[in-house]
C-alpha cells in the first residue's frame, strides 16, 4: 500500500471529500437536546437533565453524543451558572471563554444525560470576573474544564 501522507504531497479535494465528517461540517446542526430540569444544589453547582429530542446517527446507525454538542451545552449551563452567581435577571453581558480542557473518557450513548455544573474558582480584578468552571457528563464520562471572564 502506498503511503498516503508522503511529504510535500497536496491531497486532493476528492480524498478530503471521501475522508472528512460530513457531521462535523453540517450534521451536528441537526442534534437536539432538551433540557428537562437544572437543579440548583448549592451557590457553585448546578445538575441538570437533559434529554435528547433529535439526533444525527453515527455510521453505525446509532446514537452518542458528540463533543460538539456536549460542549455548547457545556458553555450553555457555564453561562447560566455565572449568571446565577453575579445575581442576574437576564444575559446582558458576555461571558469569554478563554481556555477550556475536553476529556472524553466513555461514549455517552444515553438519551437521558446528566451534567453538573460547578463555579471550581471565581476572582474579581479590575471590573472583570474571572471564572474556573467544570462541566461533568454522566459521571465523568466528558469532562470540560474552562476558564472565563465577565465584565461586572
Amino acid at each position: 500500500m502506498d503511503n498516503i501522507c508522503e511529504k510535500n504531497k497536496i491531497l486532493s479535494l476528492e480524498k478530503y471529500n471521501k475522508l472528512r465528517s460530513i457531521y462535523l461540517e453540517q450534521d451536528y446542526k441537526n442534534d437536539k437536546l432538551k433540557i428537562e430540569k437544572i437543579e440548583i444544589i448549592d451557590n457553585l453547582t448546578l445538575r441538570s437533565t437533559l434529554s435528547v429530542t433529535q439526533y444525527t446517527p453515527d455510521l453505525e446507525d446509532k446514537f452518542h453524543l458528540s463533543s460538539v454538542t456536549a460542549f455548547t451545552y457545556s458553555q450553555q449551563m457555564s453561562i447560566i451558572a455565572v449568571l446565577l452567581d453575579l445575581n442576574k435577571e437576564t444575559k446582558d453581558k458576555e461571558l469569554y471563554l478563554n481556555k477550556v480542557d475536553l476529556k472524553m473518557s466513555r461514549q455517552i450513548t444515553k438519551k437521558t444525560i446528566s451534567l453538573e455544573t460547578k463555579i471550581l474558582y471565581s476572582k474579581v480584578r479590575n471590573g472583570y470576573k474571572f471564572y474556573n468552571i467544570e462541566n461533568n457528563f454522566e459521571d465523568g464520562s466528558f469532562i470540560f474544564k474552562g476558564t472565563g471572564t465577565i465584565e461586572i
